[in-house]
């Protein structure tokens, strides 16, 4: 029986794990359709709750990029024995989050759904912009605890799913926040950083899909990690999603794309 608990794991005894991340101030439920696919093909699936989720924003904020890393690195130490292999994809911080994964841990595939390095897309403020110049400032007392609100289109092209992450996050993926405070902003920025760093030392075959229309990070961010990666790199561009791909109008590509960059990883007989 194919089965998923809130608390974010899928079943079907296969020999192949995937560890799908979450976004930043998400929540497990948002991979549900990703995961339910995924199980439906023969792979156990695992999505953990990263490192000061699934409660409220102190607990966000008391948190950063190495602590959510941390959370994947458990989940890798405690599950990895039991299969052959072990595969990673996440949307955006929790994409990122997958790929330094696979720079400390042995990953078959990697799979980014819209890596996030700028603020650039077309829904965002120019004072985005300003982010890689004051990210110090919004680890400040001051500061730090500020909410920037989601706002319209909410990552989502599909109307009907927008109608209700406009009523609140909560609604559309349980135990989601509806904002995001200055200081995971910074943090996203470091991330992200640090993931252009180890790019080059990459080996694990990797992933990217992103949408062309991408509000929150143009499409430009999926290149550039693709020409900092080493190793094998495909990228995969949606024409018809907004930034959360994994949920959205084409979600089923985005199924279709992990289920290739897995596939690709299993040895032929494996696959039989």
């Amino acid at each position: 029986m194919n089965m998923m608990s809130a608390e974010g794991r899928a079943s079907s005894s296969g020999r192949d794990l995937v560890i799908l991340v979450h976004g930043l101030t998400g929540a497990p439920g948002e991979m549900r359709y990703i995961a339910k696919k995924l199980t439906l093909q023969g792979f156990d699936v695992e999505v953990p709750m990263l490192a000061g989720h699934g409660k409220g924003y102190p607990e966000v904020i008391a948190t950063g990029w190495r602590d959510w890393l941390d959370s994947l690195v458990r989940v890798y130490d405690e599950k990895a024995r039991d299969y052959d292999r072990v595969h990673v994809a996440g949307i955006c911080v929790g994409g990122l989050l997958g790929f330094m994964l696979a720079q400390v841990r042995p990953i078959a595939s990697c799979t980014v759904y819209a890596p996030l390095f700028a603020f650039d897309g077309w829904a965002m403020r120019a004072h985005y912009a300003l982010v890689p110049y004051t990210w110090p400032l919004m680890h400040l007392p001051i500061a730090r605890s500020h909410i920037v609100k989601e706002s319209h289109p909410f990552g989502l092209k599909d109307e009907r799913l927008r109608e209700l992450a406009a009523t609140s996050q909560e609604a559309l993926i349980p135990g989601a926040l509806d904002g995001m405070p200055y200081k995971s902003i910074a943090d996203t920025y470091c991330l992200g950083q640090a993931v252009l760093k180890v790019a080059p030392r990459n080996r694990t075959p990797l992933t990217i899909v992103h949408a062309r229309d991408d509000e929150v990070c143009n499409l430009s961010n999926a290149y550039r990690l693709r020409a900092a990666a080493g190793g094998q790199v495909r990228v995969v561009v949606l024409e018809d999603s907004y930034h959360m791909i994994h949920v959205d109008q084409e979600r089923g590509k985005v199924v279709a794309a992990t289920l290739d960059a897995i596939r690709a990883a299993i040895p032929e007989p494996a696959r039989a």
